[in-house]
């Protein structure tokens, strides 16, 4: 995705990913270029580079088994060619970081809108300095609770649950406390009639952990996630 097969050059990295003791400094043009890198313990499929890639910020992804995972954004010019054949990296695989659908803007998971009531809260997380008390029900209901520096997106809260076990969706609210996000982890209904799974909700982005299908998914495949 965004290589050097079309006449708008490569797409604009975001940051670089590889297993631990990787060595970036292997590629001189990752350090001539200021892209930023981590190494990370868990790097083993292109899902795996996918959801890095969601998790900072990225729109599309490259994997490159046993080497790196590149996470890039799109052109500015719609006329650019996202994807093409790399005869360097026959076995690269990239795509989207996300499904279309996958992050409802303006919508709750699991909330007052549906006829079973609200999902069972697994946890919140919040950004450091958010004050857990000004929500009653937050206590009321004994929902464990955490801070953490790194809660800025919806995608942030979506990364938070795919590492809390027993979390199936998420909502995300940034204006609760102005300037602190506020994560809601939930647990799946156990019925199948519970609907519906989204309400409105102006404040609020929510969506599942992961979609139905990750890598095939957007302009790799037609046949795209809920």
């Amino acid at each position: 995705m965004g290589a050097n097969f079309n006449d708008c050059g490569f797409a604009p990295e975001v940051k670089i990913f590889a297993a631990s003791g990787y060595n970036f400094s292997a590629h001189s043009w990752i350090a001539s270029k200021g892209i930023s890198t981590e190494a990370v313990g868990h790097l083993d499929s292109a899902s795996d580079c996918q959801a890095l890639c969601l998790g900072a910020g990225a729109a599309y992804f490259a994997y490159e088994p046993g080497q790196l995972c590149v996470c890039k954004d799109g052109y500015s010019d719609a006329n650019c060619i996202l994807y093409g054949l790399n005869a360097g990296a026959p076995d690269i695989t990239s795509g989207p970081t996300q499904c279309p659908g996958c992050i409802m803007d303006g919508y709750d998971a699991g909330g007052s809108a549906n006829v079973c009531g609200y999902a069972v809260e697994v946890k919140i997380v919040a950004t450091t300095g958010y004050d857990f008390s000004e929500p009653s029900w937050i206590a009321t209901k004994g929902i464990p609770t955490a801070h953490t520096d790194h809660l800025r997106t919806p995608y942030d809260c979506r990364m938070l649950c795919m590492a809390e076990t027993g979390c199936a969706f998420f909502a995300f609210d940034a204006l609760k406390q102005p300037g602190m996000g506020f994560c809601v982890l939930k647990q799946a209904y156990s019925h199948p009639s519970c609907e519906p799974q989204y309400g409105e909700d102006d404040d609020i982005a929510s969506g599942p952990v992961l979609c139905k299908s990750t890598v095939a998914c957007g302009m790799l495949n037609d046949a795209c996630c809920d």
